[in-house]
């Protein structure tokens, strides 16, 4: 366990009673690297047991690359706490990034959820 770390989970003899089947919440890329795998998050959120909420609103110059769906994304993307969507979660989407590493590896593990990997070209 990571010590000071709020992230650690105390273990229960009782299997968890996650809400939510799978989870991503994070930036949604409109152009380049990226952007083909989180751009069809929307597809799969169901604002059930799925949620994959995503914003626009990053980097400098976000406004520049607004599409129809960033107003959207906005109000479910600002409807849910990152850390209690992880730890109510089976699995945790891990999607390609701007970089080939990629911390929601790592925050899914802390938070007890299982990771899933979603990348074109990453084996």
């Amino acid at each position: 366990p990571l010590r000071g770390s709020s992230w650690v989970k105390h273990v229960s003899p009782q299997p968890p009673s996650n809400s939510y089947l799978l989870a991503f919440k994070g930036k949604r890329y409109t152009y380049g690297i990226g952007s083909e795998t989180r751009n069809l998050l929307h597809h799969l959120h169901n604002n059930r047991d799925i949620i994959l909420v995503t914003t626009c609103r990053h980097g400098k110059q976000w406004q520049r690359y607004v599409d129809e769906r960033c107003g959207l994304d906005q109000i479910e993307f600002d409807s849910y706490e990152f850390d209690e969507l992880l730890m109510n979660s089976t699995f945790c989407l891990v999607p390609r990034g701007r970089r080939l590493a990629s911390y929601r590896f790592i925050e899914s593990l802390q938070s007890g959820c299982i990771p899933v990997i979603a990348a074109n070209g990453w084996v």
